[in-house]
């Protein structure tokens, strides 16, 4: 009888505290009126605005690569961030060495376009925002340790500046395995993912870095351009070699170097600007625990950042949506898919119940109480996190639709 009663007490007071959840979430939810890029009549943001208050950071994420919803709204909050909150950086996921490259030696727009990742360079409902960045005074930077993956032209390029680099700066004959570094570097550019490099290249290869990069410390300046290219470099050859397709999110090496990069960039390029981060949800969501403290996704650049500069200083928003369809602008095809409705008690739900084409809800405005629910807040599937613990705040859009490609080849 006892255990009877203990149950019936736990499942009433587990209902309480889930719905005083859910009503917490919906009195910090706003209505979002359109996503629409050209819209600039931005009273429905104000929520928004104000949750971020006075950081300097901003991270937008998205559920996936082909969530053209998603770009468009995240299109309108740029152009509302710019233009009312001060925001003067967009920092793509995307390759550090050659955007940054571009940017210093002053190329437009539509040359650092084409060296953005296809999935958003090669999207019709990206245009609005490139077109917009044509014409203000946003700086475009990448933070991404993937080097030149889009452009081969730009492939080349970066071989050749950066062996003249080393060779510029250091006799070349007192390197070890020279001659199979610079081999082994175009492979490792060229083919990426694709690389075959056995276990003892690997390693001289790596070997061989470190002696190029310990060199080069010694007459460089400590923030050199050229010495964080190095060490990204590095950081590409070790994802490259450990990737997974089927585990493509276990890579700590890559979130380790792009949170590197980034605060490199803040330091040392951009150290009084306000910076707004295009990434997937992966790359900026944090303490993704299940109930047992076991961790499902690894330690995101989002969450280094996130520990690395005051609280206050840094805002990231997560992307939700209920249902659609989703698809990605890249090169080669790959297929889309119909995205699942969610279970029944799940945040999207409760969203959607407002009536609410798009949303935005305030996390950091809603009491922790260490209540886990169901959100489909990473990808889109369903995960049982602490989701309050996840992100500051969340953008719902009821329905997503899929990208448009514009070109079938690459450049």
């Amino acid at each position: 009888m006892r255990v009877i009663l203990f149950a019936i007490f736990y499942c009433i007071s587990f209902t309480i505290n889930s719905q005083s959840l859910k009503d917490n979430i919906i009195k910090n939810t706003s209505e979002v009126r359109t996503i629409s890029p050209n819209d600039k009549e931005f009273s429905d943001l104000e929520s928004l605005g104000n949750a971020i208050g006075e950081s300097r950071i901003v991270m937008l994420g998205e559920q996936d690569h082909g969530d053209a919803s998603a770009f468009e709204a995240k299109t309108r909050i740029i152009k509302y961030l710019h233009e009312k909150k001060g925001f003067d950086v967009l920092a793509f996921e995307s390759d550090f060495y050659t955007i940054n490259k571009l940017s210093r030696e002053g190329f437009g727009i539509d040359s650092i376009r084409s060296n953005i990742y296809s999935v958003w360079s090669n999207c019709l409902e990206m245009d609005p925002l490139f077109e917009y960045l044509k014409n203000s005074k946003i700086e475009i930077t990448g933070f991404d340790s993937r080097i030149t993956t889009v452009n081969h032209r730009n492939k080349i390029s970066f071989i050749k500046e950066i062996s003249n680099s080393i060779s510029e700066r250091i006799d070349t004959l007192r390197i070890p395995n020279y001659s199979s570094f610079k081999r082994n570097l175009k492979n490792i550019i060229l083919d990426e993912y694709e690389v075959k490099i056995d276990k003892k290249n690997q390693k001289d290869f790596i070997n061989t870095l470190d002696y190029i990069f310990n060199e080069l410390q010694k007459t460089e300046p400590k923030n050199s351009f050229l010495l964080q290219s190095l060490q990204n470099l590095k950081e590409h050859a070790l994802n490259a070699w450990l990737f997974d397709a089927k585990n493509r999110w276990h890579l700590p090496e890559r979130e380790a170097q792009m949170a590197d990069n980034f605060i490199w960039l803040v330091k040392n390029k951009y150290p009084n600007k306000k910076i707004i981060v295009w990434a997937h949800n992966a790359h900026i969501v944090r303490d993704t625990y299940k109930k047992n403290n076991k961790r499902i996704y690894p330690k995101s650049f989002g969450e280094m950042i996130y520990n690395s500069f005051p609280k206050n200083e840094v805002y990231s928003i997560g992307f939700n949506s209920y249902k659609g369809y989703t698809k990605r602008s890249l090169y080669r095809e790959i297929p889309g898919y119909k995205i699942v409705k969610p279970s029944r008690n799940s945040f999207e739900n409760w969203i959607f119940n407002l009536g609410y084409k798009n949303a935005f809800i305030n996390f950091r405005s809603i009491e922790n109480t260490n209540q886990f629910f169901k959100m489909k807040g990473v990808m889109h599937s369903s995960d049982k996190f602490n989701w309050l613990n996840c992100y500051d705040g969340i953008f719902y859009i009821e329905e997503i639709f899929p990208s448009t490609k514009i070109r079938e080849n690459n450049l």
